[in-house]
């Protein structure tokens, strides 16, 4: 499941890049299952603004994201996990990550 209660959107897994992009998928999404994260809301605090971002909606970016960032991701949790380290701490950085650009571009955009 992920995180508790929680499914991946992409329901046919099959419809992904072809360079791997399906087994870079299922991997991602049998480490969620069986980590079974608690579902948690960052607060992301950006010029001034403080987003709420779930981990239920970092963990489906993941998965939307190309498979080459995926790979990424994937190796990047494995070294943690492996480390006993928090994955919700990275989750959160991730957050950041995605508030940060889209905020910007946003910022951009009406300039």
């Amino acid at each position: 499941m992920g995180v508790k209660g929680h499914k991946p959107l992409l329901s046919p897994i099959g419809q992904r890049e072809p360079n791997g992009g399906d087994i870079m998928q299922k991997k991602l999404i049998q480490f969620f299952s069986e980590k079974n994260l608690p579902s948690v809301v960052f607060q992301i605090p950006f010029q001034g603004v403080t987003h709420f971002v779930e981990s239920e909606f970092v963990i489906e970016l993941i998965y939307l994201a190309p498979a080459s960032e995926q790979n990424q991701i994937y190796k990047k949790l494995v070294y943690l996990d492996f480390r006993n380290a928090n994955i919700l701490d990275f989750l959160k950085h991730l957050a950041k990550g995605y508030i940060h650009q889209e905020y910007s571009n946003e910022d951009q955009q009406r300039n």
